[in-house]
C-alpha cells in the first residue's frame, strides 16, 4: 500500500475538502500537523481523527529555516509542545513525527524516541509548496508503487487537485 502524508495543517480552507476527497476514495492518510495551527483550529484536528485518519507531530511552530540547527532544549520544546497541543485538541497522542522540511538535527531522533515517536520521512514528493502547479507536482509524484510514502502539503491552494490526482492515478 501507499501512505499519503499531508503536512502543515490544519487549514480551514483545505482540510475539510481533503477529508471529503479521502472519504470518497475510502483512503486514510497521516496528517502531520503544526501545534500552533492545531491550537487555532482544534475542531479541524478533531475532525481528522473522527474520520479515522492519523495525526502526526510536525513541531509547534514549524521553524523551517532553523530546526536543522536547533539545540536539544529547543528541539524538545518544539516536539513536546506539539504533542501537547494535539493531545489537548483530539485526545490522541501522536506516534509519528516529521521535521519541518524534513531537516532533522542531532537531537531529533533521541527526543522523538524519548516521546515515543517514530521519525517519518518520504520517498515521493512533488514540491507542491513551491511549484503551485498541480500538473507539474503530479508528474514528479506519479506513478506510485507499493511502499511509497507520498509527501504533500495543505495550505498551498492546490492541495485538493494534487490529492485528487494521487487518488485517481496513484
Amino acid at each position: 500500500p501507499v501512505l499519503i502524508t499531508i503536512d502543515d495543517g490544519p487549514c480551514p480552507e483545505e482540510t475539510p475538502r481533503l477529508l471529503d476527497l479521502l472519504d470518497r476514495y475510502e483512503t486514510k492518510a497521516v496528517f502531520f500537523m503544526i501545534g500552533e495551527k492545531v491550537r487555532k483550529h482544534p475542531e479541524l484536528a478533531k475532525e481528522v481523527v473522527r474520520r479515522g485518519h492519523e495525526v502526526g507531530n510536525h513541531t509547534m511552530t514549524h521553524p523551517q529555516g532553523t530546526f536543522w540547527c536547533a539545540g536539544p532544549w529547543r528541539t524538545k520544546r518544539e516536539i513536546s509542545q506539539c504533542q501537547e497541543a494535539i493531545r489537548e485538541a483530539t485526545g490522541v497522542t501522536p506516534v509519528k513525527f516529521r521535521a519541518p522540511v524534513g531537516h532533522r538535527n542531532l537531537f531529533t531522533h533521541p527526543v522523538a524516541g524519548e516521546l515515543g515517536l517514530e521519525v517519518v520521512a518520504w520517498n515521493r514528493r512533488g514540491f507542491d509548496a513551491v511549484l503551485k502547479d498541480s500538473e507539474k507536482v503530479l508528474k514528479q509524484i506519479l506513478p506510485l508503487t507499493g511502499g511509497d510514502i507520498v509527501l504533500m502539503h495543505e495550505g498551498t491552494g492546490i492541495a485538493e487537485e494534487v490529492l485528487s490526482g494521487i487518488l485517481e492515478k496513484g
